[in-house]
């Protein structure tokens, strides 16, 4: 579960498991189910790994978490787990940032005393924290452009925030040839904030009745489908650069660091260059444009 991003799903198996158990014994399905997680997060990255663990232990009262660990210490010098330990920390303030990593140390470690056992073990030279760092930046097969690492914040039940959900989002292949990584979406507007889904996999198509956050990568020497969705959108160009092409004729370039605020019109995107490009697109549900005393309706003719 945890390999295929479905950690936080993990929580109900642990229900589905204890039910019916006494004290004692659900806290060993707890120890399985830490130790095979953390055992096997070496095949699918720690991020995984942790997507599994948060969740595990913010729904268990604190009264209730098993803290068992296996000891390292007769194996290894107090210098060795120092020296691991140091390069676990500097790893995760790598990928997290400072802030994030202490936090998750703190929330973790509070469960898990052992932690850094597991996780700091593999870790054992630069070399090897370089090399999965740029593994996790890498695009999915196939993808010309690195997958966006999305962090989601969402409150416990004390009404603090917390990372919710941590990890890659990779990119879909549309029919017609740009590459789409849906970031998020709610279905309505004002958006519903209560949820525990993960509203980066909602099926959206081009548009909704509330907002979508997406990643557009643009082929070389492409040329793009004129549509109009009724929404209000902010495009930022994240790399290369487009020529915005409207149905008056007008063709108008836009570069990396430039936004566009498209207003329902009719549109399309043409790559002109040799290189991808990239954009940053949030949309959100408006009313119909009227122009002229007339309503414009939704045109859009493919499927994304």
């Amino acid at each position: 579960m945890a390999a295929a991003s479905a950690g936080p799903d993990v929580c109900k198996l642990y229900e589905l498991a204890v039910e019916g158990l006494p004290f004692m014994e659900k806290k060993l399905v707890q120890r399985r189910l830490k130790e095979a997680i953390l055992k096997t997060s070496c095949l699918y990255g720690v991020p995984r790994s942790l997507q599994a663990l948060l969740p595990l232990f913010a729904m268990i009262p604190d009264d209730e978490i098993d803290h068992y660990g296996p000891r390292y210490e007769s194996r290894d010098s107090d210098d060795a787990q120092k020296a691991r330990q140091e390069k676990g920390m500097r790893y995760f303030d790598t990928i997290w940032g400072e802030e994030a990593a202490q936090f998750h140390r703190d929330r973790n470690f509070k469960y898990q005393p052992d932690l850094c056992k597991y996780l700091s073990h593999p870790i054992r030279s630069n070399s090897i924290v370089t090399r999965t760092l740029e593994k996790m930046s890498s695009p999915h097969p196939d993808q010309p452009l690195p997958s966006t690492r999305r962090l989601v914040t969402q409150h416990n039940d004390d009404g603090k925030a917390i990372i919710g959900r941590h990890g890659l989002i990779h990119g879909k292949h549309t029919p017609h040839g740009p590459w789409i990584q849906l970031l998020w979406s709610s279905e309505s507007l004002p958006p519903t904030l209560s949820s525990d889904d993960d509203f980066g996999l909602v099926d959206t198509g081009m548009s909704n009745n509330g907002t979508i956050v997406r990643i557009v990568d643009f082929p070389p020497r492409s040329k793009g489908l004129v549509h109009r969705s009724i929404t209000l959108d902010y495009i930022f160009v994240l790399k290369g650069s487009v020529q915005l092409v409207l149905d008056d004729g007008s063709r108008t370039k836009v570069s990396e660091g430039e936004a566009v605020i498209q207003q329902a019109t009719m549109h399309s995107w043409d790559n002109e260059t040799d290189e991808w490009a990239r954009l940053f697109c949030v949309l959100v549900a408006s009313e119909k444009p009227v122009a002229g005393g007339r309503i414009l309706e939704k045109h859009v003719l493919f499927n994304i």
